[in-house]
């Protein structure tokens, strides 16, 4: 019996507006001043004239930027990571007056086997990523 088969077009790298490569690479510093993203959920870009939600552009683009991110930055997630893919949030490892501490994003990740083998090798050389992080609440 034949099928219907339905041809879905793969976006190009290319059809990324600035501010989507901004908020993929986690450089707010090359946002466009066009960039917003509207209050629901699926989020959309308001300078994206082809349709775009950030969980489209995450199953597109995501896994190259995060690859990039993660090799320069071992052991870290890009902001996007925490808000749309992470299977949960950092503890909260404590609390001192004004300033809170939370488990740092590499002790995160090992807790939950999210590390590639590289990254691992990097935190055995660098234990220190796994010390508690501080936010200061004023």
């Amino acid at each position: 019996m034949p099928t219907t088969r339905r041809r879905t077009r793969r976006l190009r790298a290319d059809d990324l507006t600035q501010n989507m490569v901004a908020f993929l690479s986690d450089d707010p510093s090359q946002y466009a001043n066009s960039f917003c993203l509207i209050e629901n959920y699926p989020f959309t870009f308001r300078d994206n004239s082809k349709g775009w939600t950030i969980e489209k552009l995450l199953n597109q683009h995501g896994q190259r930027y995060l690859a990039e991110y993660v090799r320069v930055n071992p052991c870290r997630r890009p902001s996007w990571w925490w808000t749309f893919q992470a299977p949960g949030t950092r503890r909260q490892i404590g609390r001192h007056g004004n300033v809170t501490y939370f488990e740092s994003e590499a002790a995160f990740l090992h807790r939950h086997g999210l590390l590639s083998p590289i990254e691992k090798r990097h935190l055995q050389a660098h234990p220190d990523l796994l010390k508690a992080e501080k936010e200061v609440i004023e």
